[in-house]
């Protein structure tokens, strides 16, 4: 075996896959030999260097001489071109070992080769460096020969490289939203590829829409209207009531609508139950309250007698259900050849509408590439734009409220007879409207390439517009009265 060249020293390791034998370059695959046995073991994995820059292993000084002393029959190993012909005592600048790394249990620092020229049948170069000197010079050829490191979170732009040559990092994938990913570092000033830039983040979807709900309280009702009664051929009309239901706050239920005042002729005329009153509207998340009921009416003497009409449902509030319509007057025809009608059921109220999704953020923008070296570098590319948040659901319209049932006459003998016209169901709410989706980040403008050799980098890909929130379930309509009470 011929000396060790600076602590350091080539094997020849046989039985290597397949695959290794189609590379011109060959990277992450650690290959060494276990502690206390002659034969041969493989670990195979990826593999990162310890080191920062290739500079920093202590194999740095083999040259292209020493490697054919060692094997000279079985590989053409391609040093830096800054690589002497000679062992030096020194670590050089070479290409062998960008992949040092110690591997637990054995007693040696492994590499896998990281460039070779040539690689025959199934013999592979491995670097092995059993002593692992300090290279007193790496963090001042460092400083001229190395590679930017990537970016991170609290430093999103990559590293620019060493002055002279070396690549640029590439910029940090943004994973907060709003934040851009981080723009390429800049590449050697003679060679060098500019580092690409970093991702923009994704936007946030928007929330979705949540109807309030009702406290179960309710606000008060309305005013009953006043009875009236007389002995007149004419007519005689129930009081309308007086007031509606009072509107609630939010989540409290609209108050219901007051009674019409029933209306009594013992004469020979007329007689018209009052009008009830709407419900109250709903406050948000809380339905309305019912219509009051229509007053009845009664005759003795042959007259006509009219139920009043019932209120309108109040309208439910935000997402909440209508109130239901108030019932028609009774009535009573007497028995002396009167007719009589019953009155009208309320409308039910219609439902409250839903409220809309919010909006998706828009996607980060991406890292500009980083500019390759100005004698010969490609430019990093630009990363990719953020997509767009998605927009948010909108929530669901409340339902209509049931219409008031017509009002009429009901007699033992003969059932319900001379009823009015039941009560329209109320409509329902219209759900709320889905988010907008939010636009894409802008993708990353790619680095400038070497003034002679190389090119620029490829720009970054916008990122794909949010797609826009589903709109929440209209309510449904409310149902048409009953024909009687």
């Amino acid at each position: 075996m011929p000396p060790p060249v600076n602590q350091a020293m080539l094997a020849v390791i046989a039985q290597v896959d397949d695959v290794l034998r189609q590379a011109n370059v060959i990277t992450g695959t650690t290959i060494a030999v276990p502690r206390g046995s002659a034969g041969l073991a493989s670990v195979t994995g990826t593999v990162r260097s310890t080191a920062p820059t290739l500079t920093d292993s202590v194999l740095g000084g083999v040259s292209a001489r020493s490697a054919s002393l060692v094997v000279p029959d079985h590989a053409s190993v391609l040093p830096s071109p800054m690589a002497p012909p000679n062992p030096m005592a020194l670590p050089a600048v070479t290409q062998f070992a960008s992949l040092l790394q110690h591997v637990p249990g054995y007693d040696l620092m492994v590499g896998a080769v990281s460039q070779a020229g040539r690689v025959i049948g199934r013999v592979i170069v491995v670097l092995v460096d059993a002593v692992v000197p300090i290279n007193p010079f790496a963090s001042i050829v460092r400083v001229f020969i190395s590679d930017g490191a990537p970016g991170t979170a609290a430093h999103p732009d990559g590293g620019n490289a060493g002055l002279l040559l070396g690549d640029g990092g590439a910029g940090w994938n943004s994973t907060v939203a709003g934040a851009n990913g981080g723009n390429g570092g800049t590449g050697g000033l003679f060679f060098g590829a500019g580092g690409a830039g970093g991702a923009g983040a994704p936007g946030v979807r928007g929330t979705d829409a949540v109807n309030p709900t009702a406290s179960g309280a309710r606000a008060p009702s309305g005013l009953n209207g006043q009875p009236a009664s007389g002995t007149t051929s004419g007519t005689v009309t129930g009081e309308d009531a007086a007031a509606a239901g009072q509107p609630g706050g939010p989540g409290v239920a609209g108050g219901n609508g007051g009674e019409g005042g029933a209306a009594h002729n013992y004469g020979t005329g007329s007689a018209a139950g009052g009008a009830g009153r709407p419900g109250g509207a709903g406050g948000a998340g809380a339905a309305g309250g019912s219509g009051g009921p229509g007053g009845w009416a009664t005759i003795v003497g042959g007259g006509i007698a009219r139920g009043g009409t019932g209120g309108a449902g109040g309208a439910g509030g935000t997402g909440a259900a209508g109130g239901a319509g108030g019932s028609g007057g009774t009535v009573d025809p007497g028995s002396v050849g009167g007719t009589a009608t019953g009155g009208t059921g309320g409308r039910g109220g219609r439902g409250g509408d839903g409220l809309p999704g919010g909006a998706g953020s828009a996607g980060s923008s991406g890292g500009t590439g980083g500019a390759g070296g100005w004698l010969g570098g490609i430019g990093g590319a630009g990363g990719a734009g953020g997509s767009g948040g998605a927009g948010g659901s909108g929530s669901s319209g409340g339902d209509g409220g049931a219409g008031g049932a017509a009002g009429g006459h009901n007699s033992p003998d003969h059932g319900w007879t001379n009823l009015g016209t039941p009560g329209a169901g109320g409509a329902g709410g219209i759900g709320g409207a889905g988010g907008a989706g939010a636009s894409g980040g802008a993708g990353g403008a790619g680095g400038t390439g070497g003034a002679v050799f190389g090119g620029p980098g490829a720009d970054g890909s916008p990122g794909a517009a949010g797609a826009p929130g589903s709109a929440g379930a209209d309510g449904a309509p409310g149902s048409t009265g009953a024909s009687h009470q």
